[in-house]
């Protein structure tokens, strides 16, 4: 349920040494990315259910919590007028130090059935489009999954060998990079078995 989800969030938080208002942002960007794994949410839908979980959410003092919101409003207009993306990320680096997250869940509801181009806008933040592209790729990449991946894409990673043998490898290195985040060591055990499932608990569902 979101109670628990929360909680186990808000528990993997705490260990990041961060201000209030960056972990409310934390907070924010991994019920999103939650909520797509579990298929429970629609992109046009995204920022009011992130709006409704912290309003309920005992996380946040009200200043932080009321000062979140606010943001919050001003990327789902900046979403809902189709604003490009200069005018977007003008808007949000004024969240400094918490821009990264606001622009990368623009650039993944600009366009969400577009990895792609969502993952290209995002990469032109200059000194941050590796924060931000990973940001937006983790949302992008949970809801529209493996199969969205534009075959240049996968054919690249085809012809550079980069652990990469055939299209059906690619499920068994994500299982693999999910299984070392979760805990499961050696890394090498979980590539020998391919018939392994690693979820964590209480936030992803099985696929």
């Amino acid at each position: 349920d979101l109670t628990r989800q929360q909680q186990e969030i808000v528990a993997q938080i705490q260990g990041l040494n961060i201000d209030d208002h960056t972990a409310a942002w934390v907070l924010a960007g991994a019920y999103a990315i939650a909520q797509l794994l579990k298929g429970q949410v629609e992109p046009s839908q995204l920022i009011s259910q992130i709006t409704a979980y912290l309003r309920i959410s005992s996380q946040d003092s009200a200043m932080v919590k009321d000062e979140l919101l606010s943001q919050l409003h001003l990327l789902e207009t900046l979403v809902d007028r189709h604003a490009s993306l200069s005018e977007a990320t003008g808007k949000l680096s004024s969240l400094e130090p918490d821009q990264e997250i606001a622009i990368a869940i623009y650039c993944f509801l600009a366009t969400p059935d577009n990895i792609g181009l969502s993952l290209t806008r995002a990469i032109q933040m200059v000194g941050r489009s590796s924060i931000v592209g990973s940001i937006t790729g983790m949302l992008s990449g949970a809801y529209n999954g493996i199969l969205g991946l534009p075959v240049s894409w996968v054919q690249s990673l085809l012809v550079l060998n980069q652990g990469v043998e055939d299209e059906k490898s690619i499920p068994l290195l994500a299982s693999h990079l999910l299984a070392i985040w979760a805990g499961a060591y050696p890394g090498s055990a979980v590539l020998e078995n391919e018939d392994l499932v690693v979820s964590a608990p209480w936030v992803l569902r099985s696929r």
